[in-house]
């Protein structure tokens, strides 16, 4: 079982470490909390020994006639510092050791994770934002802050992400790491609606997981991200567009496609639409529906790619290899994810991965939304 080291700083954003050991628990992580001093103000050493299963490492426990840090460094193979406050993000990127979080930070050597929480105007600083590209260019991955209400009652950027964002990105670190800084991915994602009436509407089973996943793993890795779907995605690093129709789709996609490097279109984009009546439809009207066709979305998008690489997505329960490669070859597309509907909404995927410039086909088997993610991007974005 892999060992996750978690630091917890003293913002009051400590009160949900016991939640984040809980989560790495259950996903089948061994948790060893370190505590700064101040932290003890918002959560106890007797919570997280319960929870975690593990003895808590303080500053009392600290010199204990070995060298823990030293020790912890050899067994544990991630940190992460949830919550980091200003000052421990300072005492980070300055090389101070003058506590115990502090220093298992400079004796550790695995992959870390920094996930800061504290005021908008304390993240806003100039000081902390030098220290956090400071680590930056260390290899020091960063999670959030996000936008929200504080703990004073304001409202800004400084909040602490979710605990459950933060188990994504524990996991990720366990993945080879992906160099994505400087990329702009664009990605559709979810189910189109297609109004029939005020009430009803026409649309599909596709939940949007995969792309959200896509979304947040490429935002992970240092990629800029914009989201254009019907499902939102929650993560600081991505901007989210909602739409619901297939044309109001196509005009968000168009308008962001100059800015992108790569455009995804893991939306499951309608293939009909209906002459909308405004208002509800009763059942002693009229119950056919004329249903006329919708713009093919990823076709227009790829005949304006110019030096953009796009993925396209293809979904067919009949002959999919050699129907997925027809779409690659006639949309223009660099590479096409295929799929059958079973895997609609499941949180285990199979899929295939084809390549434009090759005949050579990827076939991933029965892997977490996380690693399909994590997949597809290696394939087409690391390439």
């Amino acid at each position: 079982m892999a060992r996750v080291l978690l630091g917890i700083s003293g913002s009051i954003a400590a009160y949900k470490s016991p939640l984040i050991v809980r989560l790495l628990r259950q996903a089948g992580f061994l948790v060893t909390p370190i505590v700064s001093q101040s932290a003890l103000q918002f959560v106890t050493p007797l919570t997280l020994s319960t929870v975690s299963e593990e003895s808590v490492l303080t500053q009392e426990n600290f010199f204990s006639g070995d060298i823990p840090h030293l020790q912890l460094e050899r067994e544990a193979d991630v940190l992460v510092v949830a919550p980091a406050t200003a000052n421990m993000i300072a005492k980070f990127s300055l090389g101070l050791a003058d506590d115990v979080l502090s220093t298992v930070f400079l004796s550790f050597t695995g992959p870390k994770l920094v996930v800061p929480a504290m005021h908008v105007q304390m993240w806003q600083n100039p000081i902390v934002q030098e220290h956090v590209a400071s680590l930056k260019r260390r290899g020091v991955l960063f999670l959030g802050p996000e936008s929200g209400e504080l703990a004073c009652g304001d409202v800004g950027i400084g909040r602490m992400v979710e605990p459950d964002l933060i188990l994504l990105a524990v996991q990720a670190l366990f993945f080879p790491r992906l160099e994505l800084a400087g990329q702009r991915f664009l990605i559709s994602l979810g189910g189109t609606r297609e109004p029939l009436d005020s009430m009803r509407v026409l649309t599909n089973r596709s939940t949007g997981k995969l792309g959200s996943m896509l979304a947040i793993l490429a935002a992970f890795f240092g990629a800029e991200v914009q989201v254009v779907g019907t499902v939102p995605v929650k993560h600081p690093g991505v901007a989210y567009r909602h739409v619901d129709t297939v044309e109001e789709m196509g005009l968000a996609l168009e308008a962001a496609m100059p800015w992108c490097s790569s455009l995804y279109m893991a939306a499951a984009v309608s293939d009909f639409t209906v002459e909308r009546t405004e208002q509800k439809l009763k059942r002693t009207d009229g119950l056919s529906l004329n249903l006329k066709a919708t713009p093919d979305l990823v076709s227009a998008l790829a005949a304006q790619k110019g030096n953009r690489t796009i993925v396209g997505f293809c979904l067919e329960d009949r002959d999919l290899l050699e129907v997925a490669r027809g779409k690659l070859v006639r949309k223009n597309l660099d590479y096409i994810i295929a799929n059958t509907s079973e895997m609609v909404g499941a949180d285990r995927r199979s899929f295939y991965v084809l390549d434009a410039g090759s005949d050579d086909i990827v076939s991933v088997e029965n892997v977490s939304l996380l690693e399909a993610a994590y997949q597809i991007l290696v394939t087409t974005a690391a390439s």
